[in-house]
């Protein structure tokens, strides 16, 4: 049985696939903010659990990785989810206040930067089981900046650079082959 858990549980995306892991025998601990939408959804949904993390705030991030890994072990899973949306209308007509602009910068960036950062060693992923190296792969500038100008010149609607243009190639043309090769090394993990 997998465990897993996700951001921004409380409403939308994160909530509805809190839903639809558990019926598939997970394990889910769902984040969020809001306290009490947390403790409405468990109750709702006997089976799930909870913490309360806003994403905002690193010392909380820090803190809720060291409970999580605490009560429930290895996790298989994160679902980085936690978001919010503004409307932003750029108009001289409409103006946007520092908060609601540092809110969303705030959760949509630095929430993501956050979890990311302190979250994976709770998490026992295939991607970083077999990394030797502490700079993942990249591109060089350079060729980074030639490959973008030349898509960009030819007026392509997509601009795919590096690793991103052989996936897009690959998950066009060979899906069954790809989720194959993961699920093996997931069965081999395992």
């Amino acid at each position: 049985m997998q465990t897993l858990f996700i951001t921004g549980a409380t409403s939308g995306i994160g909530k509805e696939l809190a839903r639809a892991f558990q019926r598939k025998g997970c394990t889910v601990i769902i984040l969020g903010r809001d306290k009490t939408k947390l403790e409405k959804i468990v109750q709702e949904n006997p089976g799930l659990h909870y913490e309360v993390l806003d994403v905002r705030d690193f010392e909380q991030v820090q803190a809720c990785a060291k409970r999580i890994k605490e009560k429930y072990g290895t996790i298989q899973t994160l679902i980085n989810n936690a978001g919010v949306q503004s409307l932003l209308e750029f108009s001289p007509a409409h103006t946007h206040t520092r908060e609601e602009l540092d809110d969303e910068i705030d959760t949509n960036l630095k929430g993501l930067i956050y979890v990311t950062e302190v979250i994976p060693p709770v998490v026992k992923t295939l991607l970083h089981r077999k990394q030797t190296r502490e700079v993942p792969y990249a591109m060089e500038l350079n060729r980074f900046i030639e490959e973008t100008m030349k898509s960009l010149e030819s007026h392509k609607s997509e601009v795919p650079i590096g690793m991103a243009k052989k996936l897009r190639f690959a998950s066009r043309w060979m899906p069954k082959a790809i989720f194959g090769a993961m699920n093996a090394v997931e069965k081999q993990v395992n």
